[in-house]
Protein backbone atom coordinates (compact mmCIF):
# COMPACT_ATOMS: atom_id res chain seq x y z
CA UNK A 1 0.00 0.00 0.00
CA UNK A 2 2.82 2.27 0.95
CA UNK A 3 4.52 1.36 -1.90
CA UNK A 4 1.54 2.70 -4.24
CA UNK A 5 1.04 5.94 -2.86
CA UNK A 6 4.49 6.71 -3.47
CA UNK A 7 4.42 5.52 -7.44
CA UNK A 8 1.14 7.63 -7.19
CA UNK A 9 2.50 10.65 -5.70
CA UNK A 10 6.12 10.18 -8.32
CA UNK A 11 2.89 9.98 -11.03
CA UNK A 12 1.47 13.64 -10.48
CA UNK A 13 4.72 15.16 -10.23
CA UNK A 14 6.17 13.62 -13.61
CA UNK A 15 2.51 15.07 -14.88
CA UNK A 16 2.79 18.67 -12.90
CA UNK A 17 5.99 19.14 -14.53
CA UNK A 18 5.12 17.94 -17.60
CA UNK A 19 1.77 20.79 -17.68
CA UNK A 20 4.01 23.07 -16.64
CA UNK A 21 6.59 22.42 -19.27
CA UNK A 22 3.67 22.39 -21.84
CA UNK A 23 2.14 25.52 -20.43
CA UNK A 24 5.88 27.54 -21.09
CA UNK A 25 6.17 26.05 -24.37
CA UNK A 26 2.59 26.60 -25.62
CA UNK A 27 2.70 30.16 -24.10
CA UNK A 28 6.21 30.86 -26.27
CA UNK A 29 4.20 29.11 -29.38
CA UNK A 30 1.70 32.07 -28.99
CA UNK A 31 4.24 34.62 -27.55
CA UNK A 32 6.56 34.05 -30.84
CA UNK A 33 4.02 33.70 -33.32
CA UNK A 34 3.43 37.83 -33.15
CA UNK A 35 6.91 38.37 -31.59
CA UNK A 36 10.82 37.56 -32.56
CA UNK A 37 12.70 34.97 -31.19
CA UNK A 38 14.91 35.46 -28.13
CA UNK A 39 18.40 36.38 -29.41
CA UNK A 40 18.04 37.99 -32.74
CA UNK A 41 19.07 40.67 -34.19
CA UNK A 42 17.96 42.46 -37.56
CA UNK A 43 20.79 44.10 -39.90
CA UNK A 44 22.58 44.25 -36.20
CA UNK A 45 19.73 45.74 -34.51
CA UNK A 46 18.37 43.88 -31.28
CA UNK A 47 14.74 42.90 -31.84
CA UNK A 48 14.52 40.12 -29.10
CA UNK A 49 11.00 39.23 -28.10
CA UNK A 50 9.72 42.26 -29.71
CA UNK A 51 6.54 42.59 -31.56
CA UNK A 52 6.25 43.66 -35.15
CA UNK A 53 5.96 47.29 -34.33
CA UNK A 54 8.38 47.86 -31.72
CA UNK A 55 10.93 45.54 -34.29
CA UNK A 56 10.08 48.08 -36.99
CA UNK A 57 10.44 51.16 -34.61
CA UNK A 58 14.06 49.98 -33.85
CA UNK A 59 15.25 49.25 -37.63
CA UNK A 60 13.45 52.93 -38.73
CA UNK A 61 16.19 54.59 -38.74
CA UNK A 62 18.29 52.54 -40.45
CA UNK A 63 18.98 53.33 -44.22
CA UNK A 64 17.99 50.81 -46.78
CA UNK A 65 20.67 50.05 -49.21
CA UNK A 66 21.07 47.04 -52.04
CA UNK A 67 24.53 46.24 -53.22
CA UNK A 68 24.82 45.64 -57.41
CA UNK A 69 27.26 43.60 -58.76
CA UNK A 70 28.52 44.72 -61.96
CA UNK A 71 31.50 43.91 -63.77
CA UNK A 72 35.01 46.01 -64.04
CA UNK A 73 35.55 48.68 -66.61
CA UNK A 74 38.16 46.28 -67.84
CA UNK A 75 35.54 43.17 -67.75
CA UNK A 76 37.66 41.31 -65.32
CA UNK A 77 35.94 40.55 -61.63
CA UNK A 78 33.24 42.70 -60.32
CA UNK A 79 32.35 46.22 -59.02
CA UNK A 80 29.87 46.40 -56.00
CA UNK A 81 27.70 49.94 -56.18
CA UNK A 82 25.46 50.11 -52.73
CA UNK A 83 22.04 52.19 -53.91
CA UNK A 84 20.83 54.33 -50.99
CA UNK A 85 17.34 53.70 -51.26
CA UNK A 86 16.34 56.90 -49.41
CA UNK A 87 16.91 58.51 -52.84
CA UNK A 88 14.28 57.41 -53.95
CA UNK A 89 11.47 58.67 -51.50
CA UNK A 90 12.90 59.44 -47.82
CA UNK A 91 9.95 57.47 -46.47
CA UNK A 92 11.25 54.24 -47.73
CA UNK A 93 12.78 52.03 -44.75
CA UNK A 94 13.46 48.40 -43.52
CA UNK A 95 10.09 46.38 -42.84
CA UNK A 96 10.64 43.45 -40.44
CA UNK A 97 7.17 41.61 -40.91
CA UNK A 98 8.82 38.75 -43.54
CA UNK A 99 11.80 37.91 -40.96
CA UNK A 100 8.96 37.40 -38.30
CA UNK A 101 6.96 35.08 -40.75
CA UNK A 102 9.76 33.30 -41.70
CA UNK A 103 10.92 32.04 -37.86
CA UNK A 104 10.25 28.80 -36.70
CA UNK A 105 8.09 29.30 -34.08
CA UNK A 106 7.67 25.48 -33.11
CA UNK A 107 11.60 25.14 -32.04
CA UNK A 108 11.15 29.10 -30.36
CA UNK A 109 13.11 27.45 -27.11
CA UNK A 110 16.25 25.92 -29.50
CA UNK A 111 16.70 30.41 -29.71
CA UNK A 112 17.33 31.19 -26.14
CA UNK A 113 20.65 29.52 -27.04
CA UNK A 114 21.19 30.13 -30.58
CA UNK A 115 21.96 33.89 -31.70
CA UNK A 116 20.15 35.05 -35.19
CA UNK A 117 21.36 37.57 -37.18
CA UNK A 118 19.06 38.35 -39.94
CA UNK A 119 18.95 41.05 -42.57
CA UNK A 120 15.61 42.82 -42.97
CA UNK A 121 14.12 41.19 -45.92
CA UNK A 122 11.29 43.66 -46.69
CA UNK A 123 10.90 47.58 -47.45
CA UNK A 124 8.31 49.67 -46.92
CA UNK A 125 7.43 53.09 -48.17
CA UNK A 126 6.17 55.13 -51.13
CA UNK A 127 8.01 54.82 -54.78
CA UNK A 128 8.58 57.51 -57.17
CA UNK A 129 8.95 55.51 -60.11
CA UNK A 130 10.87 58.36 -61.60
CA UNK A 131 13.28 58.21 -59.37
CA UNK A 132 13.96 54.56 -59.47
CA UNK A 133 15.27 55.39 -62.89
CA UNK A 134 17.41 58.18 -61.98
CA UNK A 135 18.81 55.67 -59.08
CA UNK A 136 19.91 53.33 -61.56
CA UNK A 137 21.04 55.80 -64.03
CA UNK A 138 23.81 56.17 -61.88
CA UNK A 139 25.11 52.91 -61.95
CA UNK A 140 28.98 52.40 -62.51
CA UNK A 141 28.54 50.03 -65.55
CA UNK A 142 26.07 53.00 -67.33
CA UNK A 143 29.21 55.44 -66.72
CA UNK A 144 30.70 56.07 -70.36
CA UNK A 145 34.20 55.51 -68.63
CA UNK A 146 33.34 52.13 -67.72
CA UNK A 147 31.62 51.14 -70.92
CA UNK A 148 34.43 48.51 -73.30
CA UNK A 149 31.92 46.61 -75.71
CA UNK A 150 32.16 43.38 -76.53
CA UNK A 151 34.80 42.35 -79.03
CA UNK A 152 34.12 39.57 -82.02
CA UNK A 153 36.67 37.52 -82.83
CA UNK A 154 38.01 39.19 -86.63
CA UNK A 155 41.17 39.93 -88.31
CA UNK A 156 42.99 42.97 -88.96
CA UNK A 157 46.16 43.65 -91.54
CA UNK A 158 49.35 43.70 -89.78
CA UNK A 159 52.55 44.97 -92.15
CA UNK A 160 50.91 42.50 -94.78
CA UNK A 161 49.67 39.67 -93.12
CA UNK A 162 46.27 38.81 -91.86
CA UNK A 163 46.59 38.66 -87.36
CA UNK A 164 43.18 37.11 -85.81
CA UNK A 165 42.34 39.56 -82.57
CA UNK A 166 40.97 37.17 -80.29
CA UNK A 167 37.00 37.95 -78.89
CA UNK A 168 36.62 39.77 -75.33
CA UNK A 169 33.47 39.88 -73.73
CA UNK A 170 34.20 43.72 -72.15
CA UNK A 171 31.79 45.59 -69.81
CA UNK A 172 28.89 46.59 -71.88
CA UNK A 173 24.86 46.27 -70.66
CA UNK A 174 22.31 47.51 -71.96
CA UNK A 175 20.92 50.65 -70.04
CA UNK A 176 17.35 49.90 -70.77
CA UNK A 177 18.18 46.29 -69.72
CA UNK A 178 20.43 47.44 -66.85
CA UNK A 179 17.71 49.88 -65.89
CA UNK A 180 14.94 47.54 -65.96
CA UNK A 181 16.86 44.88 -63.57
CA UNK A 182 16.98 47.09 -60.61
CA UNK A 183 13.74 48.47 -61.20
CA UNK A 184 12.09 45.47 -60.73
CA UNK A 185 14.47 44.01 -57.56
CA UNK A 186 13.42 47.29 -55.72
CA UNK A 187 9.81 46.36 -56.39
CA UNK A 188 10.06 42.88 -55.75
CA UNK A 189 11.58 44.72 -52.09
CA UNK A 190 7.99 45.52 -50.89
CA UNK A 191 7.09 41.80 -51.41
CA UNK A 192 10.20 40.37 -49.73
CA UNK A 193 14.01 40.25 -49.75
CA UNK A 194 15.99 37.12 -50.52
CA UNK A 195 19.45 39.01 -50.54
CA UNK A 196 20.19 42.72 -50.65
CA UNK A 197 22.85 42.15 -53.05
CA UNK A 198 21.81 42.35 -56.88
CA UNK A 199 24.11 40.74 -59.39
CA UNK A 200 23.58 41.49 -63.07
CA UNK A 201 27.01 40.49 -64.29
CA UNK A 202 25.19 37.35 -66.39
CA UNK A 203 23.14 40.57 -68.12
CA UNK A 204 25.98 42.15 -69.96
CA UNK A 205 26.51 41.41 -73.85
CA UNK A 206 29.09 39.07 -74.83
CA UNK A 207 31.25 38.88 -78.09
CA UNK A 208 28.96 36.60 -80.73
CA UNK A 209 31.99 35.44 -82.86
CA UNK A 210 34.16 33.49 -81.05
CA UNK A 211 38.07 32.35 -81.90
CA UNK A 212 37.38 28.59 -82.84
CA UNK A 213 34.20 30.37 -85.01
CA UNK A 214 34.35 27.88 -88.38
CA UNK A 215 33.39 31.07 -90.68
CA UNK A 216 36.57 32.93 -89.79
CA UNK A 217 38.93 29.82 -91.77
CA UNK A 218 36.84 30.81 -94.85
CA UNK A 219 37.12 34.27 -94.18
CA UNK A 220 41.17 34.66 -93.72
CA UNK A 221 41.41 32.56 -97.06
CA UNK A 222 39.44 35.41 -98.68
CA UNK A 223 41.45 38.80 -97.00
CA UNK A 224 44.48 37.13 -97.96
CA UNK A 225 43.27 36.81 -102.10
CA UNK A 226 41.96 40.46 -101.20
CA UNK A 227 45.33 41.90 -100.53
CA UNK A 228 47.56 39.73 -102.92
CA UNK A 229 45.42 40.15 -105.84
CA UNK A 230 47.21 41.90 -108.74
CA UNK A 231 45.24 45.59 -109.45
CA UNK A 232 45.89 47.12 -112.06
CA UNK A 233 44.94 51.04 -113.01
CA UNK A 234 45.06 51.62 -117.08
CA UNK A 235 45.37 55.75 -117.03
CA UNK A 236 46.68 57.96 -119.48
CA UNK A 237 47.67 54.68 -121.97
CA UNK A 238 50.22 53.41 -119.24
CA UNK A 239 49.52 50.84 -116.48
CA UNK A 240 50.07 51.43 -112.63
CA UNK A 241 49.52 48.48 -110.36
CA UNK A 242 48.13 49.72 -106.99
CA UNK A 243 50.91 48.11 -104.40
CA UNK A 244 49.93 45.77 -101.25
CA UNK A 245 50.21 48.58 -99.00
CA UNK A 246 47.59 50.94 -100.51
CA UNK A 247 45.21 47.82 -100.97
CA UNK A 248 46.00 46.97 -97.16
CA UNK A 249 44.79 50.71 -96.00
CA UNK A 250 42.47 50.88 -98.22
CA UNK A 251 40.42 48.58 -96.23
CA UNK A 252 38.58 47.95 -93.30
CA UNK A 253 38.49 44.80 -91.70
CA UNK A 254 35.62 44.01 -89.30
CA UNK A 255 34.06 41.29 -87.67
CA UNK A 256 31.55 40.45 -90.66
CA UNK A 257 32.81 41.77 -94.34
CA UNK A 258 35.60 43.67 -95.47
CA UNK A 259 34.41 47.46 -95.79
CA UNK A 260 36.44 49.96 -97.77
CA UNK A 261 38.63 52.53 -96.19
CA UNK A 262 36.06 55.65 -97.62
CA UNK A 263 38.52 58.81 -96.41
CA UNK A 264 41.37 56.90 -97.41
CA UNK A 265 39.69 56.82 -101.04
CA UNK A 266 39.35 60.13 -101.58
CA UNK A 267 42.57 60.86 -99.99
CA UNK A 268 43.90 57.83 -102.48
CA UNK A 269 42.26 59.31 -105.86
CA UNK A 270 43.20 62.40 -105.23
CA UNK A 271 46.78 61.52 -105.02
CA UNK A 272 46.56 59.82 -108.10
CA UNK A 273 45.40 62.68 -109.74
CA UNK A 274 47.87 64.91 -108.54
CA UNK A 275 50.57 62.41 -109.63
CA UNK A 276 49.02 61.58 -113.19
CA UNK A 277 46.39 64.35 -114.82
CA UNK A 278 47.69 66.32 -117.79
CA UNK A 279 48.06 69.90 -118.46
CA UNK A 280 44.52 69.70 -119.83
CA UNK A 281 43.15 66.95 -118.72
CA UNK A 282 41.51 65.59 -115.14
CA UNK A 283 40.72 61.82 -113.53
CA UNK A 284 36.75 61.27 -113.45
CA UNK A 285 37.60 60.63 -109.67
CA UNK A 286 33.73 59.78 -108.90
CA UNK A 287 33.56 57.05 -111.71
CA UNK A 288 37.00 56.10 -110.26
CA UNK A 289 36.20 55.68 -106.90
CA UNK A 290 33.19 53.81 -107.68
CA UNK A 291 35.24 51.24 -109.35
CA UNK A 292 38.07 50.70 -107.16
CA UNK A 293 35.22 50.11 -104.29
CA UNK A 294 34.62 47.23 -106.37
CA UNK A 295 37.75 45.94 -107.55
CA UNK A 296 39.41 46.40 -103.62
CA UNK A 297 36.96 43.76 -102.63
CA UNK A 298 37.42 41.07 -104.96
CA UNK A 299 39.60 38.25 -104.29
CA UNK A 300 40.71 38.36 -108.20
CA UNK A 301 43.15 40.05 -110.28
CA UNK A 302 41.52 43.24 -111.32
CA UNK A 303 42.10 45.50 -114.29
CA UNK A 304 40.19 48.91 -113.78
CA UNK A 305 39.94 51.23 -117.17
CA UNK A 306 40.50 55.26 -115.57
CA UNK A 307 38.18 57.39 -117.63
CA UNK A 308 39.45 61.18 -118.01
CA UNK A 309 37.89 64.07 -118.68
CA UNK A 310 39.03 66.96 -120.95
CA UNK A 311 40.02 70.77 -119.79
CA UNK A 312 40.80 71.85 -116.73
CA UNK A 313 38.32 71.22 -113.26
CA UNK A 314 36.54 73.81 -111.54
CA UNK A 315 38.16 73.81 -107.98
CA UNK A 316 36.45 75.32 -104.86
CA UNK A 317 36.51 74.13 -101.27
CA UNK A 318 33.60 74.62 -98.80
CA UNK A 319 34.46 74.58 -94.66
CA UNK A 320 31.19 74.07 -92.61
CA UNK A 321 32.09 75.40 -89.19
CA UNK A 322 29.59 73.19 -87.70
CA UNK A 323 30.62 70.50 -88.39
CA UNK A 324 33.82 70.93 -88.02
CA UNK A 325 34.50 69.41 -91.76
CA UNK A 326 36.13 70.83 -94.93
CA UNK A 327 34.96 69.46 -98.18
CA UNK A 328 37.13 69.88 -101.56
CA UNK A 329 35.70 69.90 -105.12
CA UNK A 330 36.42 69.34 -108.36
CA UNK A 331 33.55 69.81 -111.23
CA UNK A 332 31.48 69.13 -108.18
CA UNK A 333 32.76 66.14 -107.57
CA UNK A 334 33.69 65.25 -103.70
CA UNK A 335 37.54 64.59 -103.95
CA UNK A 336 38.47 65.05 -100.09
CA UNK A 337 36.96 65.45 -97.15
CA UNK A 338 39.12 66.13 -94.12
CA UNK A 339 38.12 66.76 -90.13
CA UNK A 340 39.33 70.37 -89.37
CA UNK A 341 39.67 72.80 -85.90
CA UNK A 342 38.04 76.07 -86.15
CA UNK A 343 38.18 79.39 -84.14
CA UNK A 344 36.04 80.25 -81.31
CA UNK A 345 34.94 84.06 -80.69
CA UNK A 346 34.00 82.57 -77.29
CA UNK A 347 37.84 82.08 -76.27
CA UNK A 348 39.88 83.36 -79.33
CA UNK A 349 39.23 84.86 -83.06
CA UNK A 350 36.40 83.83 -85.02
CA UNK A 351 37.01 82.27 -88.23
CA UNK A 352 35.38 84.56 -90.70
CA UNK A 353 32.59 83.40 -92.74
CA UNK A 354 31.73 83.70 -96.45
CA UNK A 355 33.04 83.38 -99.81
CA UNK A 356 36.92 83.82 -100.18
CA UNK A 357 39.36 82.59 -102.60
CA UNK A 358 43.33 81.27 -102.39
CA UNK A 359 45.09 84.36 -102.49
CA UNK A 360 48.75 82.66 -101.00
CA UNK A 361 50.08 79.75 -101.02
CA UNK A 362 53.99 79.14 -99.34
CA UNK A 363 55.31 75.52 -97.10
CA UNK A 364 57.90 75.92 -94.79
CA UNK A 365 56.89 78.89 -92.90
CA UNK A 366 55.93 79.98 -89.25
CA UNK A 367 52.79 81.95 -87.83
CA UNK A 368 53.43 84.47 -85.57
CA UNK A 369 50.98 86.30 -82.81
CA UNK A 370 51.42 88.28 -79.75
CA UNK A 371 51.82 85.37 -77.48
CA UNK A 372 53.02 82.59 -80.17
CA UNK A 373 55.18 81.28 -82.78
CA UNK A 374 54.51 77.72 -84.64
CA UNK A 375 55.90 76.37 -87.54
CA UNK A 376 53.68 75.05 -90.27
CA UNK A 377 54.13 72.85 -93.35
CA UNK A 378 51.46 74.30 -95.62
CA UNK A 379 49.77 77.49 -95.42
CA UNK A 380 46.71 78.71 -98.22
CA UNK A 381 45.85 82.09 -97.45
CA UNK A 382 42.37 83.50 -97.92
CA UNK A 383 42.21 86.88 -96.35
CA UNK A 384 42.68 90.28 -98.43
CA UNK A 385 45.95 89.80 -97.57
CA UNK A 386 46.97 86.72 -97.90
CA UNK A 387 48.43 86.43 -94.80
CA UNK A 388 46.00 86.47 -91.30
CA UNK A 389 43.92 83.77 -91.96
CA UNK A 390 44.26 80.59 -93.91
CA UNK A 391 44.25 76.51 -94.28
CA UNK A 392 47.45 75.14 -92.70
CA UNK A 393 48.52 71.92 -90.73
CA UNK A 394 48.55 71.74 -87.05
CA UNK A 395 51.36 69.57 -86.07
CA UNK A 396 51.02 69.96 -82.33
CA UNK A 397 47.18 68.68 -82.58
CA UNK A 398 46.78 64.86 -82.00
CA UNK A 399 42.87 65.18 -83.12
CA UNK A 400 40.78 67.18 -85.00
CA UNK A 401 37.02 67.42 -85.72
CA UNK A 402 34.59 66.95 -82.90
CA UNK A 403 33.75 69.72 -80.54
CA UNK A 404 37.60 70.74 -80.14
CA UNK A 405 36.60 73.74 -81.33
CA UNK A 406 34.26 74.59 -78.17
CA UNK A 407 37.37 74.06 -75.42
CA UNK A 408 40.53 74.40 -77.80
CA UNK A 409 39.90 76.36 -80.96
CA UNK A 410 42.12 77.78 -83.43
CA UNK A 411 43.51 81.64 -83.37
CA UNK A 412 40.90 82.19 -86.71
CA UNK A 413 42.47 79.89 -89.17
CA UNK A 414 41.41 76.55 -89.89
CA UNK A 415 43.82 73.70 -88.73
CA UNK A 416 44.20 70.68 -90.55
CA UNK A 417 46.10 67.34 -90.43
CA UNK A 418 48.68 67.28 -91.97
CA UNK A 419 48.06 64.67 -94.78
CA UNK A 420 45.04 66.18 -95.62
CA UNK A 421 46.47 69.70 -96.02
CA UNK A 422 49.52 68.33 -98.12
CA UNK A 423 47.04 67.00 -100.44
CA UNK A 424 44.93 69.86 -100.45
CA UNK A 425 48.22 72.27 -101.30
CA UNK A 426 48.85 70.18 -104.40
CA UNK A 427 46.05 70.84 -105.94
CA UNK A 428 44.79 74.22 -105.37
CA UNK A 429 45.86 77.48 -107.35
CA UNK A 430 45.37 81.48 -106.43
CA UNK A 431 42.23 82.32 -107.19
CA UNK A 432 40.46 79.24 -106.20
CA UNK A 433 36.94 79.23 -104.33
CA UNK A 434 36.62 79.14 -100.87
CA UNK A 435 33.54 79.71 -98.41
CA UNK A 436 33.04 79.09 -94.57
CA UNK A 437 29.73 78.41 -93.30
CA UNK A 438 28.60 77.92 -90.01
Amino acid sequence: MHKFIQNKKRMIIILGITLAIASVYLFGLVFYSSHFLPNTSINGADVSSMNLSRANETIKGMKPQITVLQKNSDGNGTYGQKLLLKDINSDITYDASANLKDQNVILWFVSIFNQKDLEASRITGTVIPERINDLAEKLYCLQSANIVKPVNAHYEIEDGNVILVSSSDGSYIDKDTAVKAVTDYINQMFTKVDSLTLDITDLYEKATVLDDDPSLANRKTDIENMINKKLELNIYDQKIEVSKDDICSLLELTDTDPKINEDGLYDFVLKLAIENDGSNSFINKNDLRTKLETALISTENQSVEVETITGQPIRRVEVKINEQTLYYYEDDQLALKSPIVSGNRNITDETPTGKFEVRRKVTDTSLRGRDYLEHVDYWVGFDQTGGMYGLHDAQWRSEFGGDIWLYDPSRGCVNMPLDKIGLLFERLKLGDEISIYE
